[in-house]
């Protein structure tokens, strides 16, 4: 019984470790996100996720400006981010760009600028998804709702 399980177990992490999904076949700089406002699903490279089991994590339009959840983008993109004391912090290759949560500035690379205030809504941070963009160093588009970021060929 015993190797039974020893194999199933075997058997059930080989599967975890060989199906990488074909968003992380690309190097994190090459990748292409493509979110939806008010939509749960969102692409990269044309492969589904959702932001998690909660449906109201979305992107979302407030007073003209689209914002995300500030952990989604940089993640995929592989950039290293923390937070702390009311600090998000992005550290791209050539930029580090700090968030002053709940207020309208941020830091590059030390240099203060003024941004759309920051948020709460579900238990998550949203930031402006151009600014964070920026941060991670990546072109945006966006056409209506729908929203491209990374380098499109």
């Amino acid at each position: 019984m015993k190797r039974l399980v020893m194999v199933l177990v075997v058997f059930i992490f080989s599967l975890s470790v060989f199906s990488v999904p074909d968003a992380e076949a690309k190097p994190a700089n090459e990748r292409v996100l493509k979110l939806t406002v008010n939509s749960n699903t969102y692409y990269i490279e044309d492969v589904k996720y959702t932001f998690g089991g909660n449906e109201k994590v979305v992107p979302l339009i407030r007073n003209g400006s689209v914002f995300v959840p500030a952990r989604t983008i940089p993640g995929w993109f592989g950039t290293p981010l923390s937070y702390k004391s009311g600090q998000f912090r992005i550290v791209a290759k050539n930029r580090t760009t700090l968030f002053d949560t709940h207020k309208k500035k941020i830091y590059i690379n030390g240099r203060q600028f003024t941004t759309l205030e920051s948020f709460i809504f579900e238990g998550k941070l949203y930031l402006p998804v151009g600014r964070i963009a920026d941060a991670v160093e990546q072109p945006i588009v966006r056409n209506g709702n729908s929203i491209t970021i990374g380098n499109i060929k």
